[in-house]
């Protein structure tokens, strides 16, 4: 999750996440329901409560899919205006 929130902070994307054991939630976004419907179309499922979850079941590629799946949203979103910095 380190990793993840890393990509927020280095975006500077108003995101944060709050993590517990193998769970976690992106908070604070503006537009979070049109950032979670990028994911899903990008392969990443994102629960109706809205919490994630990583395991050692997820592979260093998964992590890597991810990561680039929230890149590119972000990016997206940012690109429309909709995701200030």
């Amino acid at each position: 999750m380190s990793r993840i929130a890393a990509l927020f902070k280095e975006g500077s994307w108003p995101i944060r996440i709050a993590s517990f054991g193998s769970l976690f939630r992106m908070d604070r976004m503006p537009d979070h329901e049109l950032f979670n419907y990028h994911l899903l179309d990008k392969g990443v499922y994102v629960w109706q409560g809205r919490n994630c979850f990583l395991s050692t079941a997820h592979s260093d590629s998964d992590i890597e899919a991810i990561e680039a799946a929230i890149r590119a949203s972000a990016e997206e979103l940012e690109r429309a205006g909709r995701f200030p910095r």
